[in-house]
């Protein structure tokens, strides 16, 4: 197989982490960083107005160590009372997470559940806001999952808050693997809370959650009765003074993890935008025209633009073409989570995987992959990782 100048071995096109930009990796190897230093409180800061921006944020960003579900967890300890309840919508496995997070976190949680590939439909949300909780009480807030990771579809933002908006319920958003790849805009969509990550369509290393909070959501902080059960999470003491060049931190983010991030935002800055989203829209439209054209489904209702599924032949596991394309062709391909893991695989084009060639070797390799083992070439040789093909 062929390969493009200064890519990685193996190739990486599992939907996070995402390979990271040069500039971003020494970004991050730069050396040590005095955490109290001036340089790091002002990149830090910067930082995080960059991500208001780029978010739309009217409130506050906070940048903490950890990953999109420890952002979420954070959220939800620190907004949400123990026994508020929560209406949490589940169309897959990052969607069962949020739930279960929620539950955690003392919340009265109450899911509604679409079957895997499947979105979220406005209209049950809205019938489920008008009839209240079963004890008669109207919700707290609604979350979801923009893109449901382990199918790879997006679930409709604008229509969900419009709705909670209507109902005085706070929006919650796991957002994760979207931010920076397709439009996240937390006042059009009247998004309340917003949680990301670094390592996806952000393009830096992994160590970092982001958590952006609305007005509604901080009025609603400032609020609270009783002190969150928590104290490195807890948001109200993370919020900076926005008048200050300085923040806290209760728990230090890395300064490394934190310079790299400020490197790895600064293409969407400055106009740069729209062009991201139209590379990650151009490229998803490319690799799904060429599984159709090779014979295999695309899986789910509304695909992300920064992530493919599709589903292997009915003969075929899923994890036995993970691992040949590993094996024969360098590249890492993610399976299903839950119950369709082994039913489809998953390719990401977020961030650097974006690119016209690494898609077309990765496209390749897996339709090669699918072939050989439906007709059972060497397939008794897949538990070995090669075989004679490769």
């Amino acid at each position: 197989m062929s390969r493009g100048s200064g890519w990685e071995h193996p190739l990486l096109m599992v939907p996070g982490p995402v390979p990271v930009a040069p500039e971003v990796a020494a970004a991050a190897g730069a050396g040590p960083v005095d955490h109290h230093s001036d340089e790091f409180r002002l990149t830090l800061d910067e930082t995080r107005r960059a991500l208001a921006d780029l978010l739309n944020c009217d409130g506050s960003v906070e940048i903490m160590p950890g990953g999109g579900r420890l952002g979420i967890e954070s959220a939800l300890k620190s907004l949400f009372e123990p026994g508020d309840p929560i209406f949490v919508c589940v169309t897959g496995t990052f969607g069962e997470w949020l739930a279960t997070i929620a539950e955690r976190c003392g919340a009265d949680v109450i899911t509604e559940r679409w079957q895997p590939g499947r979105v979220v439909n406005p209209e049950v949300v809205a019938a489920c806001l008008a009839k209240g909780t079963p004890r008669g009480s109207q919700f707290s807030a609604v979350a979801v999952a923009h893109c449901e990771t382990s199918t790879g579809t997006v679930n409709p933002l604008d229509d969900i808050g419009r709705l909670c908006r209507d109902a005085e319920a706070l929006f919650v958003v796991d957002a994760v693997s979207t931010v920076g790849v397709l439009p996240v805009d937390m006042a059009h969509d009247h998004i309340d809370v917003c949680v990301t990550a670094s390592q996806k369509g952000l393009g830096a290393l992994m160590g970092l959650s982001v958590v952006a909070l609305g007005t509604r959501a901080l009025a609603r902080l400032s609020a609270r009765a009783s002190l969150p059960a928590t104290f490195g999470l807890d948001l109200s003491r993370w919020r900076a003074d926005p008048d200050s060049p300085t923040t806290a931190y209760p728990v230090v983010p890395s300064p490394s993890l934190v310079m790299a991030l400020r490197e790895a935002v600064r293409p969407l800055e400055s106009g740069g935008l729209a062009a991201t989203y139209q590379r990650h829209e151009d490229t998803a439209a490319a690799v799904r025209s060429a599984f159709r054209r090779s014979g295999l489904d695309v899986f789910g209702d509304s695909p992300s633009c920064g992530l493919t599924t599709v589903e292997v032949p009915t003969s075929v596991s899923a994890h036995q073409v993970q691992e040949r394309v590993l094996a024969c062709h360098g590249i890492r391909v993610a399976t299903g989570m839950g119950p369709i893991a082994d039913r489809i695989i998953r390719l990401s084009h977020m961030g650097i995987q974006a690119d016209p060639g690494r898609v077309d070797v990765a496209v390749r390799a897996i339709v090669e992959e699918c072939r050989n083992l439906e007709t059972g070439l060497s397939a008794g040789e897949v538990s070995s990782g090669r075989s004679a093909s490769c």
